[in-house]
């Protein structure tokens, strides 16, 4: 610019390096999206949906200078819109079908499903290499070095649960709440962590193509009471997308859109109120996903009245505890017992089910995709889900047997189990002749 040096200038518009640049850059992306008739998601202020005659027709989600476009190739309105972002930035190379976006390799199928990996990223994920002394005193504790490195390599693994691999959320969460009391024998363990990464790097998680009208929620609940090395109990939240026939029994294809596997924040000092609040979280998680997808597939969001747009979305909650389920079967939840507490946190599920219509079911422990987040090293029934080609079912039982009888009786995992004659008739279930 033919500035002397050390001299001042006054900026008039933002640019690279200030502080305000990031909100700057923002602001000029919803107000262009905003001329082109894009609409900003309530959701997540990051993504933009477009609506022609009432109906989605293409959406951008963003972070920072990262776009994703997807819409109808065939409507004339989305492809203008197109062009005038193309036109109005500078881009490098648009990429499609197969791209890394913040770390993860997307790659889209001829049946419109997609695929997530991140063999790149757990290839150059690193073991810990202890010296050869510490090697021989396992129970010792582990120095500053020792525990850095620790959460240099829980922390990698982490980020690999969190955004392809739900299997290793529960053992990597459980492994970094103990990195500040970890012993060389926590050294051990998150080695031997890596080696099952490592030897799974090659795992993709599917986005399958499921109908616009068959769209539905469904999240699956677990809890590990006090498992943690403090004595705090371990919530699984898994929450999926998948069609309305699973609430039927069908077996069908299901997209993994979040899951959790955390410490549950308060005391729990029965299993039954672990899984109450678990339940109670679950939901949580269920009310907002229901309303983003409302919202990403154009169902019109009014802020004061977000139940509509929620319940436009059929939302189901999949539970193991016969606890929370009996207790949600009742017409009203009697207040009472030894942890009344636990009760009343329970009315915000009880309301779900009149305000929101979330159906609550209930399966064995093998049926529940949710018991692999709550225990270290224990994820057959995800490693089944995976197996399966990421398609799930909802086990129906008449006797809501435990999975333990069901082994006995020779019945598998996932297969219903069709009530008898005599059931029928001793539940007063009569059919007519």
């Amino acid at each position: 610019m033919g500035l002397p040096p050390e001299s001042l200038t006054r900026v008039k518009r933002a640019c690279y390096g200030l502080v305000d640049a990031p909100l700057e850059w923002y602001r000029s992306v919803c107000s262009f999206f905003e001329r082109l008739g894009l609409k900003r998601c309530w959701s997540d202020p990051c993504c933009w949906i477009f609506c022609a005659e009432g109906n989605l027709k293409g959406i951008i989600s963003a972070h920072v200078d990262d776009f994703l476009f997807s819409g109808k190739e065939s409507c004339s309105e989305w492809l203008k819109v197109l062009e005038a972002v193309k036109k109005e930035y500078k881009w490098s190379d648009w990429e499609e079908d197969k791209f890394v976006q913040c770390g993860v390799l997307i790659e889209q199928h001829s049946d419109q499903s997609f695929s997530l990996s991140q063999e790149k990223y757990v290839e150059d994920l690193k073991y810990i290499n202890l010296r050869a002394h510490r090697k021989r005193d396992k129970h010792a504790l582990t120095d500053e070095w020792e525990k850095t490195q620790l959460r240099a390599l829980l922390g990698g693994v982490s980020w690999h649960a969190q955004q392809v691999a739900p299997h290793f959320a529960a053992e990597v969460g459980l492994l970094l709440s103990q990195v500040n009391t970890s012993t060389v024998e926590t050294v051990f363990k998150a080695n031997k962590l890596m080696d099952r990464v490592k030897s799974m790097k090659g795992h993709r998680l599917k986005v399958h193509h499921i109908p616009f009208d068959e769209l539905a929620m469904y999240v699956w609940v677990d809890a590990g009471s006090q498992n943690r090395h403090d004595g705090s109990s371990t919530q699984g939240i898994v929450l999926g997308i998948a069609s309305k026939r699973m609430s039927h029994g069908d077996c069908v294809p299901v997209s993994l859109a979040a899951w959790h596997s955390q410490k549950i924040e308060r005391r729990c000092r029965s299993p039954g109120a672990a899984e109450a609040l678990v339940a109670i979280n679950g939901e949580d998680t269920l009310y907002y996903g229901r309303f983003q997808l409302a919202e990403m597939m154009g169902v019109p969001v009014d802020v004061r009245n977000v139940d509509a747009t929620v319940n436009s979305i059929d939302g189901s909650l999949v539970t193991d505890s016969r606890n929370v389920y009996d207790k949600m079967e009742t017409e009203t939840l009697n207040i009472r017992g030894a942890e009344k507490r636990t009760d009343l946190e329970l009315l915000a599920l009880k309301s779900a089910q009149w305000r929101n219509y979330v159906k609550i079911r209930w399966v064995h422990g093998e049926a529940q995709s949710a018991n692999g987040l709550t225990k270290s090293n224990e994820y057959k029934q995800l490693e089944l889900f995976y197996g399966m080609g990421q398609c799930w079912r909802m086990v129906e039982d008449p006797e809501r047997a435990s999975a333990r009888r069901r082994k006995a009786a020779g019945l598998g995992p996932l297969e219903s189990r069709v009530a008898t004659q005599e059931e029928l008739l001793g539940n007063k279930v009569l059919t007519p002749s």
